[in-house]
C-alpha cells in the first residue's frame, strides 16, 4: 500500500460552454441543465471537430501520473497505487472572470476499481490547502509580491480497490452573484496498480 498524493487540476472554459446553449451537435441541440440531478453531459455533444466536452475541459495532473498523451485533455487517464490519495480541484476559464465551476458529484460509472472515502474539503486559507496566490507589488515589480490568503475547495478520495475506473463529475456553473447558471458532466478514467 501506498500513501502518495495526486492533484487533478480541473480548467473549465465556462464561456465557450455558455456560448454553444442553441447551437446544433451533429443535429442534437446544446441545452444547458437546470437539474443538478440531471446534469448536460458534455461528451454528448459532438461534431466535425470533436466532442463539446474536449473543447471545454482541461485536466492536469502530476507528468509521471498521466497514462498516454491525455495530459490537458478532457479524458485524463491517470495512474494510482492502492492506498494513493486523488484530490480534484476545479477553476473556471472565462472572460472578465464573471464565472466560476463548483464540483459538486462524482459518479463511478464502469471498471472493476475502486475509490472511496470521497470527501469534499475547505474552505482552509493556504498554506493548509490550497496554493498562495501572491499579488504583485505595484511600487516595485521586481520586489517580493504581497502575501494573499485563498480559501480553495477541493475532493480527496483514496484508492482502495485495484482496477480501471471510468468516472464522472459533474459541476454547476455560476456567475458573479453565485446564481447557477446550469450544470453539466463529463467523464475521465483512473487506472489503480
Amino acid at each position: 500500500m501506498s500513501n502518495d498524493t495526486m492533484d487533478i487540476l480541473v480548467a473549465i472554459d465556462t464561456d465557450t460552454i455558455l456560448n454553444s446553449v442553441g447551437k446544433s451537435f451533429n443535429g442534437k441541440v446544446f441545452t444547458l441543465s437546470n437539474d443538478s440531478t440531471k446534469p448536460s453531459q458534455l461528451y454528448s455533444y459532438a461534431d466535425n471537430f470533436g466532442r463539446l466536452d474536449q473543447s471545454v475541459v482541461y485536466m492536469i495532473a502530476p507528468r509521471n501520473s498521466v497514462i498516454g498523451n491525455s495530459q490537458g485533455g478532457s479524458e485524463l487517464n491517470v495512474q494510482m497505487n492502492l492506498g494513493d490519495s486523488i484530490r480534484w480541484r476545479a477553476t473556471s476559464l472565462s472572460k472578465g472572470l464573471d464565472h466560476a465551476v463548483v464540483l459538486y458529484q462524482y459518479t463511478q460509472t464502469d471498471g472493476n476499481g475502486r475509490i472511496g472515502h470521497l470527501d469534499q474539503n475547505g474552505p482552509e486559507p493556504s498554506p493548509v490547502y490550497g496554493s498562495p496566490l501572491p499579488v504583485i507589488n505595484f511600487d516595485n515589480y521586481a520586489s517580493t509580491p504581497k502575501k494573499q490568503d485563498v480559501e480553495n475547495y477541493f475532493w480527496q478520495g483514496e484508492a482502495q480497490i485495484k482496477g480501471n475506473i471510468r468516472y464522472s463529475w459533474a459541476f454547476m456553473i455560476v456567475d458573479s452573484q453565485n446564481k447557477v447558471l446550469g450544470y453539466c458532466s463529463w467523464d475521465p478514467y483512473i487506472t489503480i496498480n
